[in-house]
């Protein structure tokens, strides 16, 4: 680490001494990924506060973003009933968005000015109770790092671990322990796959914009098994963390499905489903690359699924309503409007493209609670009848929205363009939004 990395460290550990705050680490992953093994290191520093009981999953910092994000919050369709906000013995929370009402209101409420003055709440009367405490970690959903790093210092240690063996302890962790399941309850070998991708290319996709910040360490689950102490040396160098006790074993005994040795490159010696494989290379393949994992699929077999803009010819392209930036050198396009009727449609060469099953976007920003695919062939018209909708969030960082197309009865294997409309615009707002698009994937039907 050179001088002027250490002194930017330094004035970031010091200001948030002076705040009297403490330092979130934050571990960004998907199930399966390596964050309790993460999570029993960083125990190790009794400096680190957070709840050591296994599987180490006391939502703190989230919940206090949670509530924070919600304050300017337009959602009415993802509303509940008022009572759940008012009921003395309700404490349900979970989808209740507080609006602020439209145009004069007597009471301002910045969310970002909340969760500051939660977190430093949080933060002074945990150093009051534990003086040396420096540090809090926590397992975090992608999107919260996103929000706290705009407010806090902090450190986001984004996890990855290669989808194939991801997707091998996860069918045996669900054997081991039948109740977990990851959300996914008698999933298909494909729809596992499906799910876990879009994931990893969120978790991907939202880590390489802000890999190259200082706020953000990238590790890799395999790196930590094999040099624990480049890990603890990183941890130290960036913030000051030490490992003063030695590492609990125990919750690796109760959690893992294999050994640290054989936890790695597990595809190649385990069982898995051919289909599986497929679908976790071609639709992972430049996380996978970039990572330094092996893919066994070529290139031009996981491009043939993927719509990059930057080749797209200015005539394949039209928005409505809006205007588009190409950012050619990213492979990305940036859409900013503020019209609720804007959409962006563009032409699809299908004989390039093997039969879909569903349609990936990969965004950031936007509006709405909801994003709509259109589709049609050559000489028809977008109607809702060929269209699938999308829950939607608007979102700090990139995620990956799935459009269940072969769910439609309507669904056309030979459509020559697509549309995307409802994300892109405000008609209540004077301020443009800026919403940006990285790629399109068309899931492919399964090897025969």
């Amino acid at each position: 680490m050179n001088e002027q990395k250490k002194m930017a460290d330094k004035a970031v550990l010091d200001a948030v001494a002076v705040d009297r705050l403490l330092l979130p680490i934050m571990v960004a992953f998907i199930p399966r990924s390596g964050t309790t093994l993460l999570m029993s290191h960083l125990a190790r520093d009794k400096r680190c506060l957070f709840d050591r009981t296994y599987p180490f999953e006391k939502h703190v910092l989230s919940y206090l973003a949670k509530i924070s994000d919600t304050l300017e919050r337009d959602d009415q369709e993802q509303q509940e009933p008022a009572i759940t906000v008012t009921d003395l013995f309700s404490k349900k929370l979970d989808t209740v968005y507080l609006r602020s009402p439209r145009g004069k209101s007597d009471i301002t409420i910045s969310r970002d000015a909340v969760f500051k003055a939660l977190w430093s709440t949080a933060s002074r009367t945990s150093i009051e109770k534990i003086p040396e405490a420096r540090y809090h970690a926590e397992k975090c959903p992608i999107w919260v790092p996103f929000f706290v790093r705009k407010n806090i210092p902090s450190l986001t240690l984004a996890l990855f671990r290669d989808p194939r063996d991801t997707y091998l302890s996860q069918i045996a962790y669900n054997k081991k322990n039948p109740a977990a399941n990851f959300g996914l309850k008698n999933a298909t070998d494909m729809t596992r796959a499906w799910q876990l991708s879009a994931q990893f290319n969120s978790l991907f996709e939202s880590t390489m914009e802000v890999e190259h910040e200082d706020s953000v360490l990238l590790l890799k689950y395999e790196e930590i098994c094999q040099d624990t102490d480049n890990l603890l040396r990183l941890l130290e160098s960036r913030i000051g963390w030490k490992a003063m006790e030695p590492l609990d074993t125990s919750p690796h005994a109760v959690h893992s499905t294999s050994s640290l040795a054989e936890s790695k490159e597990r595809w190649k010696h385990e069982e898995i489903s051919k289909r599986a494989l497929f679908y976790l290379q071609i639709l992972n393949f430049d996380a996978l690359q970039k990572l330094g994992y092996e893919p066994v699929v070529s290139r031009d077999e996981a491009k043939s699924i993927e719509i990059n803009f930057s080749e797209l010819t200015q005539n394949s392209v039209a928005v409505e309503e809006g205007a588009i930036e190409r950012i050619a050198d990213q492979g990305k396009i940036r859409i900013r409007s503020n019209h609720s009727s804007c959409r962006i449609s563009f032409a699809v060469d299908v004989k390039k493209h093997p039969r879909t099953m569903e349609v990936w976007l990969c965004v950031k920003g936007g509006t709405g609670t909801q994003c709509r695919l259109s589709w049609r062939k050559k000489g028809e018209e977008f109607t809702p009848e060929r269209s699938h909708i999308a829950p939607f969030r608007t979102c700090d960082h990139y995620h990956v929205v799935r459009f269940r197309t072969c769910e439609n009865a309507n669904w056309q294997q030979d459509f020559s363009e697509l549309c995307i409309d409802g994300i892109f615009g405000d008609d209540q707002s004077e301020f443009q939004t800026h919403t940006e698009i990285k790629w399109v994937k068309l899931v492919p039907a399964p090897m025969t």
